[in-house]
């Protein structure tokens, strides 16, 4: 029973410009249910459906019209927030506190007919009225402060700051180049000796770096863990151990 990402889209549009002719400014919170996946697998699709009605019914408390509020797909939903202060740091502070209540309050306990279940959400938001930025845009913000959120371990809420995208890009540069650096062997191995009490070597400890032909020698505490989140890390492996 609410909008579809359609309807969000032209309502952010129209919101955006009246922020802009009259003010004050306003945001948009997109929110994730933790954990749903798992809930799905174990109780079935259909008790996930039920989950979803039941957040959705909470979440229509806080919207002002029934157009401020979407679901965008799966388990991700939308609300829109108009009336925050127009100074910078009033709104980015209002913002903070929307996004703590909205979290704390659908949150928690949830009768799922045979069962309750208990859970929380991941929640981003971004501000709107201050410059023109397309609905399109503004999603992919409010979803990218949303992840950070979820990165955190869930049961949290973020807004966006500049930096996340600047972090996003890159983070999809590193991989793209480590793809190639894996393709066309940039990949080094230093050895560093392992000695008993008496000073003679017994072994070595083999130390990955990554020569790279424009930022130069790059250490593993840059690449490994994006190695490890994108699956990289067994064919870097592989590689060591062939090498």
């Amino acid at each position: 029973g609410l909008s579809n990402r359609q309807t969000l889209y032209a309502r952010l549009d129209a919101l955006q410009a009246a922020c802009r002719a009259q003010g004050p400014g306003g945001a948009l919170i997109m929110l994730d249910i933790d954990n749903f996946k798992a809930l799905n697998d174990s109780r079935g699709n259909a008790v996930g459906d039920t989950l979803l009605l039941h957040v959705a019914r909470r979440l229509k408390r806080f919207a002002r019209h029934e157009h401020d509020l979407a679901r965008l797909g799966g388990n991700e939903f939308a609300l829109v927030v108009t009336n925050l202060p127009s100074a910078h740091d009033d709104a980015d502070e209002a913002l903070g506190r929307h996004l703590d209540t909205v979290r704390q309050a659908i949150g928690g306990v949830y009768d799922l007919g045979d069962f309750t279940h208990t859970t929380t959400h991941s929640l981003g938001g971004v501000r709107f009225g201050d410059d023109d930025v397309s609905a399109d845009e503004l999603v992919k913000r409010a979803s990218l402060a949303m992840s950070h959120a979820k990165q955190e371990g869930g049961n949290a809420s973020r807004a966006f700051r500049p930096e996340m995208e600047q972090a996003l890009q890159v983070r999809v540069w590193m991989e793209a180049e480590l793809r190639q650096a894996l393709a066309t062997d940039q990949l080094r191995l230093f050895y560093q000796p392992q000695v008993d009490t008496r000073g003679t070597i017994i072994g070595a400890e083999a130390l990955i770096r990554w020569q790279h032909p424009e930022r130069g020698m790059i250490s593993p505490g840059d690449f490994i863990p994006l190695a490890e989140d994108t699956g990289l890390i067994e064919q870097i492996g592989d590689w060591v151990l062939n090498t």
